[in-house]
C-alpha cells in the first residue's frame, strides 16, 4: 500500500482510502463500468447503510420517516369488485356472458388480461386461434374445449387449462346448467 502524505506528516492509507470515493463506485457501478469487486463493494456499502438505518429504528434511536406524497410510487394493487367489473363482446361466442375484471384498462396490467365468461347450458365459443396465450379456469359447471383434432377435453369445477399461441380451440358448456371460467389472455404485445 502506499502512504498517503497529509499535512506535515506521514500516516499509512487505511484499505478503504486505496480506493476511488464510494460516491464514484456507485456511479460506475449503475452504469455499468465498474469491475466486479467494485460492484460487490458497492452492495455491501448499500446493505451495511440499510442495517445501520434498520438497527437503529428497531432500538428507537431514530424514528422512521413516512415518505412524502411525491417520493411515493403507485400502488400496484387494484382491487376490482364483481359489480363492477363491465361486459364485452366476445368474438365468435355465443349464449354467453363476458365479464373484464383486469387489464390495462381496468387495473393497468400490462401484460395480460383476466375475464369471467359465463356460458349458458349448450353456450360456447367456435374454433379459432389466436397469436396469445390463453388460461382458462373453470370456476363452477363444466366445459368442453375441443382441440383442432376433435379431441375433447372436459374441464371441471377447479381444473384449467393452457393453449398456446395459435393453437385452435372451440368452447362448449355441453351440461345442462350453467358454467363459469376465469380467462385469462396475454397482451399480443406482451
Amino acid at each position: 500500500m502506499l502512504p498517503v502524505q497529509s499535512i506535515g506528516a506521514r500516516r499509512k492509507t487505511r484499505d478503504w482510502e486505496s480506493h476511488p470515493s464510494p460516491r464514484h463506485c456507485i456511479r460506475e457501478s449503475i452504469i455499468g463500468k465498474a469491475s466486479p469487486s467494485v460492484k460487490n463493494k458497492v452492495a455491501r456499502a448499500v446493505m451495511d447503510i440499510l442495517w445501520s438505518e434498520e438497527r437503529a429504528i428497531l432500538d428507537g434511536s431514530r424514528e422512521r420517516v413516512p415518505i412524502a406524497k411525491s417520493q411515493q410510487v403507485r400502488k400496484a394493487m387494484k382491487k376490482v369488485e364483481i359489480k363492477d367489473a363491465q361486459p364485452y363482446a366476445a368474438a365468435k361466442h355465443f349464449n354467453m356472458t363476458a365479464l373484464r375484471l383486469h387489464g390495462k384498462e381496468e387495473s393497468g396490467a400490462r401484460k395480460f388480461w383476466m375475464g369471467l365468461s359465463h356460458f349458458l347450458p349448450q353456450g360456447g365459443a367456435e374454433y379459432d386461434a389466436s397469436p396469445t396465450e390463453k388460461i382458462y379456469f373453470v370456476l363452477e359447471g363444466e366445459v368442453t374445449v375441443v382441440t383442432s383434432e376433435k379431441e375433447k377435453i372436459v374441464l371441471k369445477a377447479w381444473d384449467s387449462i393452457h393453449i398456446a399461441p395459435n393453437e385452435g380451440r372451440a368452447i362448449r358448456n355441453e351440461t345442462n346448467k350453467p358454467a363459469s371460467m376465469l380467462v385469462i389472455v396475454t397482451y399480443p404485445d406482451a
